[in-house]
């Protein structure tokens, strides 16, 4: 049987590319919510080959999650979320900036990657949010 039994869900990977890296110009990736009321989010990725992994890309995954969030398609709103391999945690940010009630951002056990996955939460997140 040809069947293709995963057809169905590559909508997930958008466009060709399934991961996006920063802009040229000043070094960060920005994601437009899909939503008026909300302003971009501005992600610097880790620096390539310094560490292990992708964390120096965004994948689409992250992004699709992140528009059904903002277009309030699921909802994680008063949910504790965990995000494994959060790269430079634009799914984790998404989800507090849509009032989840505790968000776990996890990576690889490296400091590069840890430390940037914390400055883009500060970048993005207003002080009540990171206090709550």
């Amino acid at each position: 049987m040809d069947a293709d039994i995963l057809s169905e869900s590559l909508w997930l990977f958008g466009e060709i590319h399934t991961c996006h890296e920063a802009d040229k110009s000043d070094g960060l990736f920005k994601y437009i919510p899909p939503s008026e009321n909300n302003a971009p989010i501005k992600l610097k990725l880790s620096p390539k080959n310094k560490v292990e992994g992708f964390p120096n890309y965004v994948w689409n995954s992250s992004i699709v999650l992140s528009d059904m969030l903002f277009k309030a398609e699921i909802s994680v709103a008063g949910k504790r979320v965990v995000e494994l391999g959060s790269g430079s945690g634009l799914a984790s940010i998404s989800a507090a900036l849509n009032k989840a009630s505790l968000v776990v951002a996890t990576d690889y056990d490296d400091s590069v990657i840890i430390d940037n996955i914390n400055d883009n939460i500060k970048r993005n997140l207003p002080y009540d949010i990171l206090l709550h």
